[in-house]
């Protein structure tokens, strides 16, 4: 995506100085990378996406802010994504196609006329590596996420009672055996109640 952004700018550069600042406008890092920062926001609060360092184009860099406590970040707390622990890259791959295709629509020139299909993200057990205060959070995150690209749908697969508890009736499913159903019928069942649900937005 940084490579995608940095051929944009530098298309832009034989435009007048009009269009190059308004593609400089919705080429900016803060502007193309937000999708990202408000994931990390949401839950990874601690952590801020800074740049895409291809300084040296064999070993790229994805450099992040690590904050203190108090919401402070020094030079020093900028590392590369392979310095995150293990928790937190695994948070950030779960949702990096989701970010990816946000970010995507906005490098897409508004001039092209370029529409996205509707997409559909399914999630195994993202609660795997979210403790529960970031679990209500990740269905916050999903519904804005939703609100603001009306053709994503989410289903989430999980039996976290700290998911399953923050969900509306009307998001809850359950998955029946397909032997415990007549012939034909939807093995998705909506209820209120589930040691094994799917989370359907």
């Amino acid at each position: 995506m940084e490579i995608v952004r940095r051929n944009i700018i530098a298309a832009s550069s034989s435009r007048d100085n009009k269009d190059r600042s308004a593609a400089d406008e919705y080429t900016s890092i803060s502007y193309v990378y937000e999708p990202l920062n408000k994931l990390l926001n949401t839950l990874l609060p601690h952590l801020k996406f800074e740049r895409v360092d291809i300084s040296d184009t064999d070993s790229p860099k994805c450099i992040f802010s690590k904050y203190t406590q108090s919401g402070i970040s020094h030079p020093q707390n900028q590392v590369d994504i392979d310095k995150l622990s293990r928790g937190e890259i695994e948070v950030i791959s779960q949702f990096l196609q989701l970010v990816d295709h946000q970010i995507l629509r906005k490098l897409v020139p508004r001039s092209d006329g370029c529409s996205f299909s509707d997409i559909v993200v399914l999630m195994d057990m993202p609660n795997l590596h979210l403790p529960p205060q970031s679990q209500s959070k990740l269905l916050e995150y999903l519904r804005s996420t939703r609100d603001e690209n009306e053709n994503i749908q989410f289903i989430i697969v999980t039996s976290s009672s700290a998911l399953i508890d923050k969900a509306t009736s009307e998001e809850l499913f359950m998955l029946v055996p397909s032997q415990q159903l007549a012939e034909g019928s939807n093995q998705l069942v909506k209820v209120s109640d589930s040691n094994m649900c799917l989370a359907h937005f």
